[in-house]
């Protein structure tokens, strides 16, 4: 995690999406012009916005399971 990085939880999915395109956009022009000392940074901010949005999602699939569990759909398909 980058010590400067914000809290990205009060961020809608949208938004982490579009930050993290910016900041893609962003090591790609470090990369090929920018002072070469930026890459790094970049990349852990990249990584900071990445592992949000994997939370993000695991968050989301065990929501899904668990609402299919109270509705009675686990191992609703037996295949033989």
């Amino acid at each position: 995690m980058h010590p400067l990085a914000p809290n990205l939880s009060s961020l809608s999915d949208d938004d982490v999406h579009k930050k993290l395109s910016d900041l893609q956009k962003r090591y790609q022009q470090a990369y090929r012009f920018g002072p070469q000392q930026l890459v790094p940074q970049i990349q852990m901010m990249l990584e900071h916005y990445q592992d949000e949005i994997k939370r993000r999602n695991t968050q989301q699939m065990n929501n899904l399971q668990q609402k299919a569990e109270e509705k009675g759909l686990k191992n609703i398909i037996d295949i033989q």
